[in-house]
């Protein structure tokens, strides 16, 4: 992640250096046209969008460890036991997270239960390797 940053940092030097020196300092539209193209290149023309509007916290492509407060893939992130980035992209979705500690329903109840319990074997497991 660090190299990317750093290669995304290198690029955008490069793009404002080309612009200012080419253009004179009037590039700044044209510039603005570039970092925006390349951020389209780098997190998908829908950055600024939500993925999916009529996603639900019990969905299968939720981060449901995240839901209940100790995805290891964030809390870990930066240190010895990093884990690298979580297989779900929904992993730090601030609107999944309001809607599952909003929801009062006997269903939160039963699968916040089912997956305690899943995350406690798969915790259990990363211990024991």
């Amino acid at each position: 992640i660090f190299s990317l940053f750093v290669a995304f940092l290198l690029s955008f030097l490069h793009l404002f250096l080309s612009f200012v020196f080419r253009e004179g300092g009037k590039g700044r539209a044209t510039m603005t046209d570039a970092f925006r193209k390349q951020l389209d290149e780098l997190m998908g023309k829908n950055r600024n969008l939500d993925n999916r509007p009529n996603q639900h916290y019990w969905d299968d492509d939720v981060c449901k460890a995240y839901l209940l407060g100790c995805c290891v893939h964030v809390l870990w992130l930066h240190t010895k036991s990093d884990c690298g980035p979580c297989r779900f992209a929904t992993c730090g979705s601030e609107k999944l997270k309001a809607d599952f500690e909003r929801d009062t329903s006997a269903r939160k109840k039963r699968l916040e239960r089912k997956w305690a319990l899943e995350l406690r074997a798969e915790l259990q497991r990363k211990v024991d390797e």
